[in-house]
């Protein structure tokens, strides 16, 4: 079920369009019994940024461009404690923990946010702006619209409440 998640992601990114961004909401439901998972997710200039949900946690969720990993290199930067970056409009930036890994070839970075993250993004009203800093270096810096991103949001907060209450 991940990757059929991270695929749809990585198709979403390749297929849009360089200056519009669009948020989309998808909920996966579990064959096995669990709680599933759900996320929202947009992409701007060939790289995608979503939010996940399960019981367990809430990620975001940051798919570069960059073909340039491999295994030693994805080792190597996750030892020197990689950060992404989140800004939502002017507000304060968040610089998270997090673990960069391979998806389809290109590097993605994950960490964990708080619920109130999800209604920042419901509230965004220009961009949401994504990086990944390495040794003190900021790289893929990206924004993506806020355009759809309230309606998805809010659907994710709903489903997102209840997954996380063990409802």
């Amino acid at each position: 079920m991940f990757f059929r998640i991270i695929f749809f992601a990585a198709v979403f990114v390749g297929f849009a369009d360089v200056g519009y961004a669009q948020w989309l909401h998808q909920k996966q439901e579990s064959a096995f019994g669990s709680d599933g998972l759900e996320l929202i997710i947009t992409a701007s200039a060939g790289m995608g940024f979503g939010i996940r949900c399960s019981s367990e946690s809430i990620e975001a969720v940051f798919i570069t461009k960059d073909t340039s990993f491999d295994d030693e290199t994805f080792l190597i930067a996750n030892a020197t404690s990689p950060k992404l970056l989140l800004r939502i409009d002017n507000e304060a930036p968040l610089e998270l923990e997090g673990m960069l890994w391979d998806s389809e070839g290109k590097a993605a970075m994950t960490a964990e946010v708080e619920a109130e993250f999800i209604d920042g993004i419901a509230n965004a009203k220009r961009r949401v702006s994504v990086a990944v800093k390495l040794l003190g270096e900021v790289y893929h810096e990206t924004s993506f619209s806020a355009v759809g991103s309230t309606k998805a949001a809010n659907k994710l907060k709903a489903g997102c409440s209840a997954k996380q209450s063990g409802s």
